[in-house]
């Protein structure tokens, strides 16, 4: 399984969900706010015999601390669309399931005074 293949069909997902900003994959730049990064990491071990790969995906909402409750119901929205996504073909990945291992976590202020909120899930695909 390509992870990045898989990051940016989540993107595309999201994008087609009505999600207008910005999302970024792996590294969440400084300089815009609202912004959105996706972030995989280590799942389960893979079904090779099936080939069901079981990617996990950390979603992270960054905004102005003055931006709080945008924060919380942009990370929400995202939550209603990932948490059950199922039996849906997407660009390069068939989701079989997801599940929400988290709800909302909201994060200290980063350096810059910004808000940052997670949510994580895992993902079974083929």
């Amino acid at each position: 399984m390509n992870m990045s293949k898989f990051l940016i069909d989540i993107k595309n997902y999201l994008v087609s969900k009505g999600i207008t900003e910005s999302i970024y994959l792996v590294s969440l730049p400084d300089f815009t706010l609202p912004a959105i990064c996706l972030y995989e990491y280590s799942g389960e071990q893979p079904d090779t015999l099936v080939d069901i790969y079981k990617p996990r995906l950390q979603v992270k909402v960054q905004v102005a601390r003055t931006a709080y409750e945008t924060g919380r119901e942009l990370i929400a929205e995202i939550e209603s669309y990932l948490q059950g996504l199922s039996n849906t073909q997407l660009t390069n990945n068939y989701i079989i399931q997801s599940f929400m291992i988290t709800g909302t976590i909201p994060l200290q202020m980063d350096p810059e005074g910004n808000m940052e909120f997670l949510s994580n899930f895992r993902f079974q695909v083929r």
